[in-house]
């Protein structure tokens, strides 16, 4: 295990909520999104599940938690915004998940 000087730069945190078919597991989605390789996004935590009004029975919300940090600068919204954006198109490619309004 190699040595990880704490980045002196700030972290940026962003939470986006799903919907996704309910047989579709939370790890499933955490795995599909660590292979896409973003390196600023240092954690990603499921914070929440739901099933019931709002959302059709066939279908659950995850809430995950997404806290992006760079090793060489301050990162801006919009660098955030572009890997947020990565992300959901990537579970909606592969999961068919939509974000919830």
């Amino acid at each position: 295990v190699g040595y990880m000087p704490i980045s002196k730069y700030p972290t940026i945190s962003r939470d986006i909520s799903i919907v996704v078919e309910k047989k579709i597991t939370a790890r499933t989605c955490i795995d599909e999104i660590k292979k896409l390789g973003i390196l600023t996004l240092k954690n990603l935590e499921l914070f929440d599940v739901y099933e019931g009004q709002g959302i059709d029975p066939s279908e659950k919300s995850f809430s995950l938690g997404l806290i992006f940090q760079s090793s060489v600068g301050t990162l801006t919204d919009k660098e955030v915004d572009d890997s947020v954006d990565l992300i959901v198109n990537r579970l909606h490619d592969v999961f068919e998940a939509q974000l919830r309004e």
